[in-house]
């Protein structure tokens, strides 16, 4: 029996996600069992075991013999010692193993070892003189210092995932452990897919961190981040990897996280669980408390079971389990608006989640080991999309499914040379919906729902109607092969190895259906006497009844955007090679012990991906002035070289310090989704849908309000859409690009276009405390190159549609009179309504990713850690912290002003800890199943306020077409005070 008090210091309350999904039938998975036994597989995030065999005078024993094996199996694995006296054991998984030395004229000599996932220990015997048969147990624990290795990485143990508190379960909020590292975790994914759990290591995109299980990957291939979710129960232990890691576990600038999963032993063990939350136990949902909504309902129930064992003692083993979560969250809608403050709510927010593992392992022979495990996650949710908590008409409606087949073989070729092997088959199946009438059914707080979406300029926080990215549907299956075979000789531990990735794509992606509308807000109408005064009361008074739909189709149109072109994606043109992705992968890494308790590793890893450009389509000559005259399409960076190096230096051999330092360039996996959006403007006239600003049929009021309503928009706007469809094509002419036709184009990569990496340094110590606690300080350094389209930042229109040119001064007003002038000279009306491609005019922007933003991350990263004894487990990470790089481009010609502060808090403190109680002693059963086996466990994070970041929206100061500015004054962003108080502002 074991019980927990879990405290947890947060303020959450609308709580996390969850699921639904079937149990796949077992001979599915023993018959893939069989078929792999013969063939398979292995690569995960092991650990290593090596250190040196001494006898008593200090001599090195050249010819002992080590056997490693862990409790709850039998047999194990025997290594020799070389000339020098030196040992490896690679490509063991977390657990307790127990070392024995032997050797002809000694004792044997026996040490009980705990490894960590990715943990590479040393462990040195002295062997005594005696008898073979005569076993000296060695009391005292084994230093968890990390004595070989440079990298900057950390893991977190079966202890901290089983009884330390987590947000709704999810054992990657755990990741936050390691210093530097944030963990989000959102309602709804929207358009990334199954992606809930949201992790960034040193202030880098969540998107680019690299997530495995058991050395397959489970990114989503199309947008990044995870793609699968998995229970608290399947996970074994994990490690967080955050500077300079090894290239074989992890192709990421950012960092990854490699997560172990449970498997099955010789003792049959299991457990079941229930845990209840409501809102009598949640605090409020909403900054703010709605006298309308003083207590909103609130509950989640999470039930579950795992259950493992052996098949056949010693040779097959089973591990399964599931969970099945169900949550209605209550969410606050908060428009922060005179007028539309009137409609803030606190709105249901369904889920539910099933997540079902199933793991068999099998000893094959001495020498041979392997696994098949089958993982599935089902979700289905109706929330708020990641971007923002708008009207529940604007929430979208999403169903999930994930599923992943894996099999596996470890093969101990010999004493010194083992091969690991690994195949997955991973399959991601995502719809995301509109909310309907009938899963929003309050005719009130629902206004606009199965419409456009319309947005008041005067605030961005107020929402209804259509989510702009949904309809969205994905279909992915990838296909991994992964192998490393790992040598040792003469003090080097070489790793070599390879990995290939087959990705297939294809969906549907109906954006804008059927527009995104932007109204002039009651505010901005102040200015405006006649067109204020025409409102109905409710768009003016703060306390008249709340408005209706029709009231706020009152207000007059700013712009609009509408979808148009086929929703297929990618779009049928050459659909058959844009929806497949392949990625080859070749690393070498040597660690040589150069002398004793210097080690010196050195690697490099080569990559290559195929379609993550557009190189079938031809760039049309209208382009010309937006690219200079280079009409080719970008072609570097498909293939890449990652060099790193470092050393380790286990001061006086003793691992009590270690002194640490290296670097490396990464490369991020490419997400082949961005590039494929440029297919719709670059691609055959309809080929693909693309969203058209309304600047195309004359429809644009960007820099004063008109008489021209949003309800005058509405009954006109299917015909412009009919006309705009008929214009555009079906897209089987590739000879007429859709650009040429609509005259405006979005997210398309420039020609110097070229991947991103990021350049690593790290130098730091490690310090035994006590054998079980540890004290480690880094300063870790990441600077990001050639940041672009791939990241989905740095795009600029380089048509500079909205740029003013002034035709007149009013000299008793001071009115300024102005026309557009975009570098591709404007339409005129009868070209803007013609759309005939071979006009050279323009009706809207022209947006292009450019490849040249950087970021650059300081930092001070310390971290005490206990590892567990005596009952007791703590861990403590502090980050001193300095992101800067590209936020956002505010200045057509002063790329300077578009960097600053990233975001990333100065300092960040984070604690947790476990304890077991100790048993009371009590003659009943029952009294002792009640008072015993209790553990009180802690989490606790501090964050310091972020700095401010004003920019002035909806102005044009310099004429650049660009129409957020930065305060004047404020040469960066995220630069204004240290933090939000009026104190820490003026700082």
């Amino acid at each position: 029996m074991s019980n927990s008090i879990q405290l947890r210091f947060f303020q959450d309350g609308c709580g996390y996600p969850h699921s639904t999904f079937y149990v796949p039938a077992l001979p599915i998975v023993f018959t893939l069992f069989v078929l792999l036994q013969n063939t398979l597989l292995a690569q995960a995030p092991a650990g290593v075991i090596r250190g040196v065999v001494n006898d008593v005078s200090g001599a090195v024993v050249a010819k002992a013999s080590l056997r490693v094996s862990q409790p709850q199996f039998r047999g194990g694995r025997v290594v020799g010692t070389d000339a020098s006296g030196r040992y490896y054991i690679t490509n063991l998984e977390p657990g307790d193993y127990e070392i024995e030395a032997f050797a002809p004229g000694f004792d044997t000599e026996v040490k009980l070892v705990r490894l960590l996932v990715g943990d590479q220990l040393t462990v040195n015997f002295q062997l005594h003189p005696g008898s073979l048969h005569e076993r000296v147990l060695v009391s005292g624990q084994t230093s968890g210092i990390n004595t070989s290795e440079f990298a900057v990485n950390g893991s977190v143990s079966q202890v901290q995932i089983q009884n330390l508190p987590l947000n709704g379960r999810n054992f990657l909020e755990l990741a936050r452990l390691g210093p530097g590292v944030s963990v989000t975790l959102v309602s709804n994914p929207g358009a990334f897919a199954n992606n809930y759990s949201r992790v960034s290591i040193a202030g880098a995109q969540y998107l680019l961190t690299q997530v495995s299980v058991d050395g397959v990957t489970v990114n989503d291939r199309m947008n990044g981040g995870t793609s699968q979710n998995f229970s608290q129960e399947t996970v074994q232990e994990f490690q967080v990897e955050r500077f300079s890691f090894d290239p074989a576990s992890a192709m990421s600038g950012a960092g990854g996280i490699n997560i172990v999963t449970r498997h099955g032993t010789n003792n049959l063990h299991g457990a079941a669980f229930f845990f209840y939350r409501d809102h009598n136990m949640a605090a409020y949902p909403g900054l703010r408390r709605d006298i309308k909504h003083r207590d909103p309902f609130f509950a989640r129930k999470q039930s579950g079971f795992r259950l493992g064992g052996p098949l056949r003692k010693d040779r097959i083993f089973w591990f399964t389990n599931f969970e099945h979560d169900w949550q209605t969250a209550a969410l606050a809608v908060q428009n922060n608006h005179p007028i539309f403050s009137k409609l803030d709510v606190v709105y249901p927010s369904p889920l539910t989640f099933n997540q079902f593992n199933l793991r068999v392992d099998g000893k094959l022979d001495n020498a041979n080991s392997a696994f098949v495990r089958i993982s599935q996650d089902k979700n289905n949710n109706v929330a708020p999309a990641s971007v923002g908590i708008f009207m529940p008409s604007n929430w979208v409606s999403s169903h999930n499914s994930a599923l992943q087949i894996e099999g596996g073989e470890t093969s101990v070729l010999n004493s010194r040379i083992v091969n690991d092997l690994r195949y997955a088959h991973s399959y991601l199946h995502s719809n995301s919906d509109p909310v309907s009438s009938q899963n929003c059914l309050d005719p009130v707080v629902c206004i606009g729902v199965g419409g456009p979406e319309i947005l008041p300029f005067d605030d961005p926080a107020f929402h209804i109607g259509n989510r702009p990215s949904s309809p969205l549907a994905i279909f992915q299956t990838t296909n991994q092969l992964v192998d490393v075979l790992t040598l040792q000789h003469n003090g080097h531990l070489l790793r070599l190895g390879g990995d290939w990735e087959h990705v297939s794509l294809h969906g549907y992606r109906g954006i804008y259906e059927p527009a995104q509308i932007t109204l002039w807000g009651p505010t901005n109408l102040l200015q405006s006497p006649s067109l204020y005064n025409a409102l109905p009361a409710s768009l003016r008074d703060p306390t008249a009844p709340p408005p209706t739909l029709e009231d706020i189709l009152q207000l007059p149109l700013r712009s609009f955007i509408t979808g148009i072109g086929n929703v297929s994606f990618p779009g049928p043109y050459h659909s058959d090679s844009t929806s497949h992705s392949n990625l080859w992968r070749l690393h070498v890494r040597d660690s040589w012990s150069m002398l004793r308790g210097l080690t010196l590793t050195f690697g490099a890893a080569y990559s290559y991906q195929t379609n993550i450009y557009n190189q079938d389509l031809k760039r049309p000559a209208y382009l010309a002035p937006i690219f200079g005259g280079d009409l080719r399409p970008p072609h570097r960076g498909a293939s890449v070289i990652d060099p790193s190096a470092g050393l380790a230096w286990n001061v006086q051999n003793k691992s009590k310090t270690v002194i640490r330092g290296g670097g490396g360039i990464y490369q991020d996996k490419i997400s082949f989704f961005l590039p494929l959006l440029e297919r719709g403007a670059l691609g055959p006239s309809g080929n693909e849908r693309v969203p058209v600003d309304g600047s195309v049929v004359g429809l644009s009021f960007l820099s004063t309000p008109t008489a021209f309503r949003g309800q005058d928009l509405l009954p006109i706007l299917p015909t412009i859409r009919s006309t705009l469809a008929s214009k555009l094509g079906n897209g089987t002419d590739p000879t007429v690009i859709t650009a040429q036709v609509i005259k405006q184009a979005d997210q398309l990569f420039g020609p110097d276009h070229t991947t991103a990496y990021a350049i690593h340094a790290n130098a730091g110590i490690q310090q035994e405390l006590t054998p079980s606690l540890t004290l480690s300080a880094d300063y870790v350094m990441r600077r990001y190159v050639h940041m672009g389209g791939f990241q989905g930042v740095f795009s600029l229109d380089r048509n500079q549609f909205n740029r003013p040119h002034v035709t007149g001064v009013d000299p008793n007003t001071g009115v300024v009179s102005f026309v557009r002038d975009p570098v591709i000279p404007l339409c005129t009306p009868a070209q803007a309504a013609a759309l005939n491609p071979q006009d050279q005019c323009s009706t809207g922007a022209i947006t292009v990713y450019g490849g040249d933003a950087n970021s650059r991350y300081q930092a001070l990263q310390v971290r005490l850690d206990k590892r567990f004894s005596s009952r007791l487990q703590f861990t403590g990470s502090y980050a001193l912290a300095k992101n800067t790089g590209f936020v956002a481009v505010t200045q057509y010609n002063n790329p300077a002003l578009d960097y600053g502060n990233v975001g990333t808090p100065r300092h960040t403190l984070i604690v947790s800890g476990t304890y077991e109680i100790p048993d009371v002693p009590a003659q009943s059963r029952i009294l002792r199943g009640l008072l015993n086996a209790w553990t009180v466990a802690f989490i606790s994070e501090t964050d310091s306020a972020p700095p401010l970041d004003t920019t002035l929206s909806g102005l044009d100061l310099d004429g650049d077409g660009i129409s957020t500015t930065l305060l004047p004054g404020i040469n960066g962003h995220n630069l204004l005070g240290q933090g939000l108080s009026q104190s820490r502002l003026r700082a």
